[in-house]
C-alpha cells in the first residue's frame, strides 16, 4: 500500500553528477514502490548534459578514455544498492554508429565532450522510461538563487524568476561553477577568470608561461 504524501526530492544541476543521483533514486524506487516520489530538477540548461553541452566543437574531448565512462552502477561498485543496468559511453558509441561505424570506435580513445554531451542526454531520457509510476519528474530549466531551511527540516528553494518548490531532501550537484565577477567598484581581492591573460597584463608570468619578445 503506497504512503499518501509524496516524498519531495529536489536536485540542483543536472549535469553527470545530478543525472547519478536521479539514477540512484529511481533504482530505489523500482525496488521499494510503495512510497510516492516527486523529483525535482532544475538546471538552466538541457537536464544531462552539464557542461558537456553536444553544441561544442568536435576537438574538444572529455579526459577520460570512453571504456572508463558510465553512469551507471553495476556489480563491481560496492553497495551500490539496486542495479538498474545501462550502457557506458563506449558502449553506446558502438551501438550508436551502427555495424559499419562500431569498429572503429575503441573502448581506449578519447571522445568529444559533444558525444559525451549527447550520451548525457540519452541516459536522462532512458532513466525517465525506466521511472516508475510512484515516482514523478518535473524538471524546470531555471537556476536556484536561493536555498532556505525551513523549522521542520524542510527546504524552501527558489529561482530567478521567483517560483517557490518545497523539497523534504534536496541535492547540490551544480560541479564546477564560475564565481561572478565583483562590482567594478566593489573593494576587495580580484577574481581571476583567464590566468594566462590576467597574468600577462599583470607583468608577470607563472611556471609555464613563457614570454615572447
Amino acid at each position: 500500500m503506497k504512503t499518501k504524501q509524496a516524498v519531495q526530492i529536489a536536485i540542483i544541476g543536472m549535469g553527470p553528477r545530478g543525472l547519478t543521483v536521479l539514477e540512484r533514486i529511481i533504482a530505489h524506487a523500482l525496488a521499494k514502490t510503495t512510497q510516492d516520489l516527486l523529483i525535482y530538477l532544475f538546471d538552466p540548461r538541457d537536464p544531462g548534459s552539464g557542461c558537456h553541452w553536444p553544441s561544442q566543437p568536435d576537438h574538444l574531448l572529455v579526459n577520460s578514455v570512453a571504456g572508463q565512462i558510465t553512469q551507471f552502477a553495476d556489480e563491481t561498485v560496492k553497495d551500490a544498492g539496486p542495479i538498474l543496468g545501462g550502457p557506458s559511453f563506449y558502449q553506446w558509441l558502438t551501438d550508436s554508429q551502427g555495424a559499419e561505424g562500431a569498429a572503429a570506435i575503441c573502448p581506449d580513445a578519447y571522445y568529444s565532450r559533444s558525444m559525451f554531451g549527447e550520451y548525457l542526454q540519452w541516459v536522462y531520457h532512458y532513466l525517465l522510461h525506466l521511472a516508475p509510476a510512484n515516482l514523478k519528474v518535473v524538471f524546470c530549466k531555471e537556476p536556484i538563487k536561493s536555498v532556505q531551511r525551513q523549522a521542520d527540516g524542510a527546504w524552501t528553494l527558489l529561482t530567478e524568476t521567483s517560483q517557490s518548490f518545497h523539497a523534504d531532501y534536496f541535492f547540490l550537484t551544480t560541479g564546477h561553477t564560475k564565481p561572478k565577477p565583483p562590482h567594478e567598484h566593489q573593494a576587495g581581492p580580484a577574481i581571476v577568470t583567464d590566468p594566462q591573460s590576467d597574468c600577462r597584463k599583470a607583468g608577470f608570468y607563472p611556471c609555464g608561461l613563457h614570454r615572447c619578445h
